[in-house]
């Protein structure tokens, strides 16, 4: 974790540290027993390790978490944990900006979607006015071929 618990003189506090990474473990979703704050991060898979990221992002007291194309490279089971995360964190009443160019992958998980055209703002939708996201990739479509 980020900020280390410790005592005075700077002793590490490893029963309280190990008992904060236990609940957080739990909060975001981790329903394995295997997984526990002693598990190796090395020994995680992609998704795991995510999830430990937005945890440690939790701990830190983010109210606003940033995930940057968290998706790739993970299997279908993988990338599902992380959406699972999201929703958790979302639940929490913390913001999260998921960056992603699958939009089948984000249209579940958003409320709202911002079309970027070059790192230029070019569109900004909430969700209630989308039904499918074949209607927002039209959108991105239209508003990036008329950009």
């Amino acid at each position: 974790m980020g900020k280390e618990l410790r005592y005075p003189f700077g002793f590490i506090k490893e029963k309280e540290q190990i008992f904060e990474a236990n609940r957080l473990i739990r909060e975001i979703g981790f329903t394995s027993k295997l997984i526990n704050a002693e598990s190796p991060v090395g020994n995680l898979s992609g998704g795991e390790r995510q999830g430990v990221a937005i945890a440690r992002a939790i701990y830190n007291k983010a109210e606003l978490i940033v995930l940057d194309e968290p998706t790739n490279n993970l299997s279908l089971n993988e990338t599902q944990k992380v959406f699972d995360f999201v929703l958790n964190v979302k639940k929490s009443n913390r913001s999260v900006l998921f960056i992603g160019h699958n939009i089948y992958h984000v249209y579940d998980i958003s409320d709202r979607f911002v079309i970027l055209d070059r790192g230029e703002v070019v569109h900004q939708l909430n969700k209630n006015d989308i039904s499918t996201p074949e209607e927002l990739m039209k959108i991105m479509r239209d508003t990036i071929g008329a950009h």
